[in-house]
């Protein structure tokens, strides 16, 4: 974005007992326009592969999901600050 402020087009939420694999998983499947349990396994398999994330950030090239712009909850707010008192 080269500095501009761009406006969030997908917000995203996370559970604490997931792993952080799954919320990038399920981030990049969005990101590529496939949504389901099977792609999204594939897309968790792929991030832990040599070379596999290589290979998402080509196809998200392709298939124009790195102009999506998203607000992840889990590194924006500072959730500690905000529940935990600290």
């Amino acid at each position: 974005n080269e500095g501009r402020f761009v406006l969030v087009q997908r917000m995203v939420t996370h559970s604490w007992s997931n792993r952080l694999v799954d919320l990038v998983a399920a981030i990049v499947s969005d990101g590529l326009g496939r949504l389901g349990g099977s792609y999204y396994s594939n897309v968790a398999i792929r991030l832990a592969e040599p070379g596999g994330l290589a290979g998402l950030r080509r196809a998200l090239g392709s298939s124009g999901g790195l102009r999506i712009t998203y607000w992840v909850c889990a590194f924006s707010t500072n959730q500690h600050a905000s529940v935990c008192g600290g």
